[in-house]
């Protein structure tokens, strides 16, 4: 889509089917060794390919990131205002349902009336004069709300702006993972090396081991359609084996692991179904102790999880990678207060009459047709051990009494109230000690969250990924506890 209107759904889908079938495309041509110009010999395909997968999953956390990114610079070089009345223009053309179809293709799309097309044509020539007024006075904000992808280059470069990107001592790993039965891609970038792989396994098949992994951890696999018909942690034993033969498929290709063996870390950007996987539960070799080991106390103590030899990160995009550690730095204000911790949020006690409460903790249980679920979310358990965490923390850090937000002071109200009067950018160490719900499929939104104090609001009770990533912080820590 253009910068003036941004794309529809089905363009953006049609754009990255294109970058996976590039990228795919590339990867056989070099395995049947490339063409005989420079351009084409498997080398600089893999390069290409590189920049094709980062186009082929946008990730609406990695947009997030990109507008909240976009939003603190613009404030700063003052055209915040400005920012402002571009992202009204749109939500109100959006509104009036005058935004770029879905699918041009949908046998119910009807025509605009005479009049709707007049009114879109004012709001998007509106729209087009802000876009412009923002790419003559502020062309970093552009740079920054429509991040380009990342080449090898760049994270391998030793001078310049760009040597801060990857670190000596870290390697990044970005994954392809193709909607449909094609199997992926996976990408491995350290300051020396660089190596590529064809991935094993379909999306359905990385689905069902990695639904297979989580439930034996969550009762509910956090939504992804498996129930063990438990809401207790180990209702099913942890299965070690399946644990390392996924870290196989993913990490173990010869050239993956010529990049991977020396760094200490390993910052992945994830797709498709390994969004749900935390890294830190795979085995870098096969266990010991039995077929699953869980009740040998001494085999689990000796198991080797990848969290014992690696440190790792995860980022929603490479381009996040630039953000972080080459944008947002210049940008960030040094902060002067020692702490803020909202934690132990009271969610209100449900009257009799309510219904009871759901059994499985997914994501789906607490939401209904995309909105809170009021009734479950004040079926949640308190969490009493937070409030000591928090005022631990105040000592620790020499806080004041007020910096420990709970109960009903812990509520979303009050962090954007702090995040508007300008305090919450003053805060060093960030602390939200909740539940969390991690977003499943079918859910009606796609991002993750955390439950604060009862609103009078349903959506006032949660603080969405998206709203986390608009709040100004220059926190050196922002610490999640649940």
């Amino acid at each position: 889509g253009s910068r003036a209107s941004p794309g529809s759904v089905s363009t953006r889908t049609e754009s990255a089917e294109c970058s996976i079938r590039q990228a795919i495309a590339l990867w056989r041509w070099s395995e049947l060794g490339g063409g005989a110009g420079t351009a084409d010999l498997p080398d600089a395909l893999r390069v290409e390919a590189f920049v094709a997968a980062q186009r082929a999953h946008p990730d609406p956390s990695a947009q997030a990131l990109a507008h909240a990114a976009a939003r603190a610079v613009a404030a700063r070089s003052g055209v915040g205002e400005l920012v402002e009345q571009y992202d009204a223009a749109i939500r109100e053309r959006d509104a009036a349902g005058n935004a770029p179809p879905e699918d041009w293709l949908e046998a119910t799309y009807q025509p605009r009336t005479r009049e709707q097309q007049e009114l879109s044509e004012l709001q998007n020539r509106r729209i087009a004069e802000l876009a412009s007024r923002l790419a003559a006075v502020s062309p970093r904000f552009w740079e920054l709300r429509m991040p380009r992808p990342v080449d090898v280059a760049a994270l391998q470069a030793k001078t310049g702006a760009d040597a801060r990107l990857l670190h000596g001592d870290e390697a990044l790993v970005l994954f392809m993972i193709p909607p449909d039965s094609r199997h992926g891609l996976v990408f491995a970038v350290s300051k020396e090396r660089v190596g590529w792989a064809r991935l094993h396994l379909s999306r359905s098949e990385l689905q069902e081991k990695v639904t297979s992994i989580r439930s034996s951890i969550d009762g509910d696999a956090y939504g992804t359609g498996k129930t063990t018909g438990s809401d207790s942690l180990g209702a099913l034993p942890f299965d070690r084996t399946l644990a390392h033969e996924l870290y196989e498929q993913l990490f173990g290709d010869p050239a993956i692991q010529g990049v991977l063996a020396a760094p200490s870390t390993w910052i992945i950007v994830p797709s498709g179904p390994l969004t749900s996987l935390p890294p830190s539960l795979l085995l870098t070799a096969p266990p010991t102790g039995g077929v699953q080991g869980d009740d040998d106390d001494e085999a689990l103590r000796q198991t080797p999880w990848l969290v014992r030899s690696k440190a790792i990160a995860i980022l929603p995009s490479v381009a996040a990678l630039r953000m972080i550690r080459q944008i947002l730095p210049v940008e960030r204000e040094a902060a002067r207060d020692p702490l803020l911790a909202l934690v132990d949020p009271d969610f209100g006690a449900p009257p009799a009459a309510e219904i009871v409460p759901p059994k499985t903790r997914s994501f789906t249980a607490f939401f209904r047709d995309g909105q809170p679920d009021v009734s479950a979310l004040r079926a949640l358990g308190r969490l009493p051990n937070t409030r000591a965490e928090g005022l631990a923390l105040m000592k620790i850090l020499g806080a004041k009494e007020a910096s420990v937000l709970w109960g009903a002071s812990a509520s979303k109200k009050n962090l954007l109230g702090l995040d508007a009067s300008g305090a919450l950018a003053q805060v060093r160490v960030l602390e939200f000690a909740t539940h969390g719900l991690a977003a499943g499929k079918d859910d009606g939104i796609a991002e993750p969250l955390l439950v604060l104090a009862a609103a009078d609001r349903p959506e006032d009770w949660i603080l969405k990924a998206s709203d986390a990533a608009g709040l100004k912080l220059n926190a050196d820590w922002v610490v999640l506890s649940g």
